[in-house]
């Protein structure tokens, strides 16, 4: 069995407003997926108090999401800097499609320069 990885960039130097989000528009195909990575990155402000969210919002037929989050992970910031981590999933056998979304957890600064990359691993 070969195995295969597809990286995409799903968010793009995106800023987010203080307590705000953003729904990634590229969904992220499943099918047949064994390992799910997700890498994010972003710009603090210098008075950023917290850093962001990064959700996976699965769907079954790549029309209805959930309102349930499926996986998430939360990036640490340091104030003023850029900020970079990535988080592997499990990927459930039933689970088709996805999307990410971003929130930012700072209630008084935009995180600016948002990205997303996904990694989907294939067998």
């Amino acid at each position: 069995m070969a195995l295969a990885k597809t990286v995409t960039q799903i968010i793009t130097n995106t800023s987010i407003g203080a307590s705000s989000y953003f729904d990634s528009t590229t969904y992220l195909s499943l099918t047949d997926a064994v390992a799910l990575a997700i890498d994010a990155s972003m710009v603090s402000s210098s008075s950023a108090e917290s850093g962001i969210r990064v959700d996976i919002i699965a769907s079954y037929d790549s029309t209805t999401f959930d309102t349930q989050i499926y996986d998430q992970f939360t990036l640490s910031f340091s104030s003023g800097t850029t900020s970079i981590y990535s988080q592997t999933f499990d990927v459930n056998p039933s689970l088709k499609y996805g999307k990410v979304r971003i929130t930012n957890l700072s209630t008084g600064s935009i995180a600016s320069a948002c990205d997303a990359w996904s990694i989907v691993q294939t067998a």
